[in-house]
């Protein structure tokens, strides 16, 4: 097994993936990662780079390492980088017949119409919106059903720019969701999408009724096209909420609706039914 320190906090990141480019403790980007130095060694591969930048780790400080926390926290990473591996697939998918009658901005209509409060699932979280979100069905992969007990997911896109995705995960009992583990894994897997480069983002703490959160917000490029996005993911116990929220840059319609749906959420934990 090979790691790569991050330089911020000290932490010995497993080079697991090809796409490991923030720390999986603190966040922030580590000082190399494979894209970037594939680029710069084209004939070489993942097992060049672990051997070129990685280092080792005697056998005995891992197991130190290894207790039910980072256990859980794997489980809560891998299954929300699959959620948005999916979710991310569909907004892509979009792009075709479809996407092509949808303007690149967000329309005025979005702001000019009448925002109503409506709610998402069964697990307490309402956003107020101009229309009703859709349900996008999600079936959780055999791999992951022992950890997942239920995924439901709503999106709203009325440009090829602007989308609004929610998306509520319930672990088996048992298995508590890590926020910072939730953060990162998000950051990391947009990333691993087709055509991502230079994501930059910043954090910041939040708290809705007694839930603890992070907001997550920064930009990236896509195919050349600048855009921005705001991120709320929340986790108590067993459950996980995820609020996202893309635009293009300059976008001024799509800021401020971002922005309004931001303000807007709320978590009534206890109406769960679990």
């Amino acid at each position: 097994m090979y790691f790569i320190k991050c330089t911020n906090c000290g932490y010995d990141n497993p080079l697991k993936t090809e796409y490991l480019t923030f720390c999986e403790h603190c966040g922030k980007k580590l000082p190399v990662n494979f894209p970037e130095w594939k680029r710069l060694h084209p004939t070489k591969e993942f097992d060049d780079f672990k051997k070129s930048v990685g280092t080792g780790i005697p056998s005995i400080q891992v197991k130190h390492k290894q207790n039910r926390i980072p256990l859980v926290t794997a489980i809560a990473v891998a299954v929300l980088l699959m959620i948005i591996t999916v979710v991310m697939l569909f907004f892509s998918s979009q792009g075709d017949l479809a996407g092509l009658f949808l303007p690149g901005k967000t329309p005025g209509s979005v702001l000019n119409h009448e925002w109503q409060r409506f709610t998402y699932g069964k697990y307490g979280l309402s956003i107020e919106s101009p229309v009703r979100l859709e349900k996008k069905e999600l079936e959780i992969p055999e791999a992951y059903k022992e950890q997942v007990k239920e995924i439901e997911s709503f999106y709203y896109r009325p440009s090829r720019g602007f989308q609004l995705l929610i998306t509520s995960v319930l672990y088996e009992e048992g298995i508590t969701a890590n926020l910072n583990g939730a953060a990162v894994g998000a950051m990391n897997e947009l990333i691993n999408q087709p055509g991502v480069s230079n994501v930059e983002f910043k954090q910041s703490p939040l708290m809705n009724n007694d839930v603890v959160g992070l907001l997550l917000e920064g930009s990236y490029n896509e195919n050349d096209i600048f855009m921005r996005f705001h991120c709320a993911v929340y986790t108590r116990q067993s459950l996980m909420w995820n609020v996202m929220v893309t635009f293009r840059d300059q976008d001024e319609v799509g800021k401020k609706a971002a922005e309004k749906v931001l303000e807007s959420i709320d978590i009534n934990y206890y109406v769960k039914s679990i």
